[in-house]
């Protein structure tokens, strides 16, 4: 056999340049703005906490939302709601919050600094809480919490 004429192609795999990994910035603002959503949300959070605003605080609250509270007990929703009451005695202030965005689902973690003005103590309380995006809206399904001394400066 002669394989005059006969021409060969070589196809390699070639690796696409790294922008094509990057994802259209469409989905990049969405991101952003589902995380400006539930950072609000966190914020909204503290402010029922420290009013006792039951009605609004469930309103973030997926129906079957499930927590781990500090001392290891799990709460559901109307328990968490029962326990809810104003303080004019304790502060409290969400540093490090980090909100992370996969879609329908969200992430927020932080720390939440609670200070007692009475009894003179500082808690540092790092937490998670995952939302789901539930009929267009973001909503609390689980939190976890721990309490720990605030570090030293």
């Amino acid at each position: 056999m002669k394989w005059q004429g006969a021409t060969f192609v070589v196809l390699m795999a070639l690796p696409l340049p790294a922008a094509a990994a990057t994802p259209p910035q469409a989905a990049v603002n969405a991101q952003s703005v589902a995380q400006r959503a539930v950072e609000k949300l966190e914020q909204r959070w503290l402010a029922d906490i420290a009013r006792g605003d039951r009605d609004d605080l469930a309103a973030m609250l997926a129906d079957d939302y499930r927590d781990i509270d500090w001392k290891g007990d799990t709460r559901d929703k109307p328990t968490l709601l029962a326990s809810l009451h104003a303080s004019a005695d304790a502060t409290q202030h969400v540093t490090q919050l980090q909100v992370r965005v996969w879609g329908d689902t969200a992430i927020a973690t932080g720390i939440n600094e609670v200070r007692s003005r009475s009894k003179g103590w500082t808690v540092e309380v790092p937490f998670t809480d995952v939302f789901a995006r539930i009929d267009g809206h973001w909503l609390a399904v689980s939190s976890q919490e721990t309490v720990r001394q605030p570090s030293k400066p």
